[in-house]
């Protein structure tokens, strides 16, 4: 018998299969089954029809589990920072009328010296201090973020200083942006609090054009999972917190992939593995303990595609 199978993500296949089963009286009679699969012209030996199916439908499975977990996750942490964004706000201006903005300038000018980029995109811009200093810098600046109130914020900003921001509500994993649509992607402190961090690195580059350059800035929040050297939360203290309990995102964030890899080494092998034509990762604050242990603390990431 010859039969045809669509399976979801499996492509078309052709079986060419004898029925196991015998009719009644008949002896068993052991056949070999083989599978072609038409996408790749390879015959690939497979343990028959009902165990194919059998597979197809335990993976579907575990995959719907898989999203509804994810969307579950992404739910809790869009709640808490919605819950944040008016301190998280506050902290920002700070940065903007103080020390940190000329420091976060340098770094940005180190990123687009020299380059002839005109369009940016700030990912999980919170209330938009990215965007706010990149829109100041003459760049045609679009943000995006998954959290309401953290865009809200973002906006009223923009207003106070004058610029234009096109903002937009949007998953930094999934973006609904065309291929090669910015010259210059930017972020900070948002891949660690992603749960699929290797994908939204592909997405970052996937928008970003030929040519074009990555800035992502980050740090080591919750290695202590793997190094308990790095559990000194003091490292990490944030003000404005408004009240707001930590204790739901910390327990996300020990739970989330980044809190397993030490990075930067982390991202540069993974951007290097994606097709980046340069990948540096470079240490922005560290911390050398008494026994000599070096922690990595915080970091910056650049990458051109």
């Amino acid at each position: 018998m010859d039969c045809t199978i669509h399976a979801p993500g499996a492509g078309i296949f052709s079986h060419n299969f004898r029925e196991n089963r015998p009719a009644l009286g008949q002896t068993p009679v052991r056949t070999q089954k083989v599978t072609e699969c038409k996408n790749s012209g390879k015959n690939i030996p497979l343990p028959g029809l009902r165990g194919f199916f059998e597979n197809v439908i335990i993976l579907t499975d575990r995959k719907e589990r898989s999203d509804r977990q994810m969307g579950e996750r992404l739910e809790e942490i869009r709640v808490y920072w919605n819950q944040r964004a008016e301190g998280y706000a506050q902290s920002n201006r700070e940065e903007l009328e103080g020390e940190a903005r000329r420091y976060w300038e340098g770094q940005l000018r180190q990123s687009l010296e020299g380059k002839t980029y005109k369009k940016v995109l700030d990912i999980g811009c919170g209330p938009g201090f990215f965007s706010v200093l990149l829109a100041q810098m003459g760049y045609e600046v679009t943000a995006v973020d998954y959290t309401e109130n953290m865009l809200a914020e973002a906006r009223k900003n923009a207003d106070a200083y004058g610029v234009n921001v096109d903002f937009r509500k949007m998953d930094a994993q999934n973006l609904a942006f065309p291929d090669e649509s910015f010259d210059f992607v930017v972020s900070r402190n948002v891949l660690w609090n992603l749960e699929a961090p290797e994908h939204a690195y592909k997405e970052w580059l996937r928008v970003l054009r030929n040519g074009g350059s990555l800035m992502n800035c980050d740090g080591n929040f919750y290695y202590y999972v793997k190094d308990a050297e790095y559990g000194d939360r003091m490292r990490w203290e944030h003000k404005h917190m408004e009240g707001v309990n930590a204790a739901p995102i910390d327990r996300i964030g020990e739970l989330l992939p980044m809190a397993r890899e030490l990075r930067p080494g982390w991202d540069v092998q993974t951007l290097k593995k994606m097709g980046a034509v340069y990948v540096d990762g470079s240490v922005t604050r560290e911390q050398t303990l008494a026994d000599g242990h070096q922690l990595i603390l915080n970091f910056v990431i650049r990458a051109v595609k």
